[in-house]
C-alpha cells in the first residue's frame, strides 16, 4: 500500500474540531462511503490534528473523496419569528434534494447575543460540494 500511496494523487485538508463528527459520520459511515468511491486507495485521518488525507489513482477520485468528508459552518441571522418557517423551509428543499443526490444538512440554532435583539443565528453545516444549499437563504 506504501508503494501505491507513492504514486498516487493525494487531496490533504483540515476539518474544524466542532465539524470533524460530521466527517466522520456515525460508526465512520462517511470514510466508509468515501472509500468505496471508484478510484480511491485510501483515506487517513490523523485524530489528534483532524487533518485528512486522500489517496486515489487519480485527482477526480481523491476530490470526490475529500467533498464527501469536507464541511462548512455558515451562520444565517433569522428574525426569532421566522425561526420555525425558516427550518420548515430547509427541510423541504432539502427533501427536495433528496430525489437527485442524499441530503446532509444539519442545522444550529445558535444562542440570541445582545446586539442581534430578535434575531437567532441559525448555522448550517453542509458538505463544501453543496454549501451553496445555505445560500439560497
Amino acid at each position: 500500500m506504501t508503494q501505491q500511496r507513492a504514486s498516487s494523487c493525494s487531496e490533504h485538508f483540515h476539518v474544524a474540531d466542532d465539524l470533524i463528527g460530521l466527517s466522520i459520520g456515525t460508526n465512520g459511515s462517511n470514510i466508509i462511503a468515501a472509500r468505496r468511491i471508484p478510484g480511491v486507495l485510501d483515506i487517513v485521518l490523523d485524530e489528534e490534528t483532524h487533518n485528512f488525507t486522500v489517496y486515489g489513482e487519480t485527482k477526480e477520485a481523491a476530490l470526490k473523496a475529500r467533498e464527501m468528508l469536507e464541511f462548512l459552518e455558515t451562520e444565517v441571522l433569522v428574525p426569532r419569528a421566522y425561526v420555525g418557517m425558516f427550518a420548515a423551509a430547509v427541510f423541504r428543499l432539502c427533501c427536495g434534494r433528496l430525489v437527485l443526490a442524499p441530503c446532509n444538512v444539519h442545522l444550529k440554532c445558535g444562542k440570541t447575543s445582545s446586539f442581534l435583539l430578535g434575531h437567532r443565528p441559525i448555522f448550517f453545516y453542509d458538505q463544501k460540494n453543496s454549501s451553496q444549499f445555505s445560500q439560497k437563504f
